[in-house]
């Protein structure tokens, strides 16, 4: 309620500072497949642009993202929310999370404070195999899809909503392995 957002929705997340290396665009060319068989599906999109960017290009990324899913018709199922947010609003946003995405686009990327947060917050993660990645998602912790292929993401994102058991097992594998990972 507080993050007035629908209870009954089937929430994807992505999160970070967006630029083109966090593949929110395949996300994006995945809603099509994953609206047409699930359409309560919604993608929160949370952070803001990264600095550099902007300084270099302003909005002009996330504003090809908007347009992007205007041009798929998906424009209705993605909300993104502008905001560098405190760890505490982070938190209440993956507390609705039933997915959360990183396609990463670097298949070198050595570490990632999102998917580190996710696996913490005991989310099911979808992601690309980069580096740090296929380390937290080993042992079926997680999906990995291959890189670039939105296709790949909209199938395993219908085979979770479809398969709730697979989810429940997935969140089992990542709450044990979490506990190693706590403070």
């Amino acid at each position: 309620k507080k993050l007035n957002l629908n209870e009954r929705t089937f929430y994807l997340t992505m999160t970070g500072l967006l630029s083109e290396n966090k593949g929110v665009d395949l996300v994006i060319k995945a809603l099509p497949a994953i609206l047409d068989k699930h359409p309560d599906c919604h993608l929160l999109v949370i952070g803001q642009t990264h600095p550099q960017i902007i300084a270099n290009h302003g909005e002009a990324y996330r504003k090809s993202l908007i347009e992007l899913a205007k041009k798929l018709k998906v424009e209705w199922s993605i909300t993104f929310v502008n905001e560098f947010l405190e760890t505490k609003d982070l938190m209440e946003y993956l507390s609705i999370s039933s997915l959360h995405l990183t396609p990463y686009r670097d298949p070198d990327q050595s570490a990632s404070g999102t998917l580190a947060y996710a696996i913490g917050s005991n989310i099911v993660i979808i992601s690309t195999p980069y580096r740090y990645a296929q380390e937290l998602l080993a042992k079926k912790r997680g999906f990995l899809v291959p890189f670039e292929d939105y296709a790949a993401i909209a199938k395993i994102v219908n085979q979770l909503i479809d398969e709730p058991k697979l989810i429940n097992k997935t969140k089992a594998n990542i709450e044990e392995f979490s506990r190693t990972m706590a403070w």
